[in-house]
Order: C-alpha cells, then sequence, then structure tokens
C-alpha cells in the first residue's frame, strides 16, 4: 500500500518484499506435510494469470489476502508461506508477478519488468 501511495520508492518496496515472507496458493496435491507444518512440493502448480503477453505468478502478502483467489478458483485454496528473496531467486522460467491479485489494492510487474528486477537482485 506504501508504494500505491508513493510513501515508499519502488527500490525500497523491492528490498522490503524481497527479504520478507509472502504466500503462494498451490493445489491442495502439491502440499507437503512434515513435523514442522507444511510446504510446497517438486514443481507445484501454483496460482497464475495467463495474459496474452505473458503469465504472472500470484504473491500474497497474508493468507486473507488470497481468500477472493481460493473464492474464484476453489482448487487454490490454502496459502503457504515461502521467504520471497529466496522462492523467486530458484524460479526459472519467464514470468511475472501480481501481488495480491483480486484484492482491492494489488501491484503487478509484467514479465518483462519482473526479469529485469531479479537481474538486479542477482548477488553473483
Amino acid at each position: 500500500m506504501a508504494l500505491r501511495a508513493r510513501q515508499i520508492d519502488v527500490p525500497s518496496f523491492l528490498e522490503e518484499l524481497f527479504n520478507s515472507n509472502i504466500f503462494v496458493v498451490p493445489k491442495k496435491e502439491d502440499i507437503v506435510a512434515s513435523d514442522t507444518g507444511f510446504s510446497l512440493g517438486k514443481n507445484p502448480h501454483l496460482f497464475s494469470i495467463t495474459y496474452p503477453e505473458y503469465v504472472a505468478l500470484g504473491l500474497y502478502t497474508s493468507p486473507e489476502r488470497a481468500k477472493p483467489t481460493s473464492e474464484q478458483y476453489p482448487e487454490y485454496r490454502f496459502a503457504i508461506e515461502v521467504h520471497a528473496g529466496e522462492f523467486l531467486m530458484s524460479l526459472g522460467g519467464d514470468f511475472g508477478i501480481v501481488l495480491n491479485p483480486y484484492w482491492d489494492v494489488n501491484i503487478e510487474f509484467s514479465n518483462v519488468v519482473f526479469q529485469r528486477v531479479l537481474t538486479m537482485m542477482r548477488r553473483d
């Protein structure tokens, strides 16, 4: 919300995002239970939005923000917490992101913009 209200700049927002925990919404069969809780299985099917030009991965700042997605797409009804930077940097492929899709305040980065962000954030 601070980015949308122009209270912080984009680099500060991205630093905060990559250093925080976020939630992704997989299909039920892609969730693995363990002694420490739940995690994603290998090659999970995560909620994404397909646009004519690219696919955008849905990311959420809290499980509550995922509820509008779960209501529209019941097969994506569980939110799994991940560390944003580690998770996003581990993904391959050309994709964009939508932060809190179907919520009143959301932010979208196209595939071109987000790939530039990933390139900037990579630490060699």
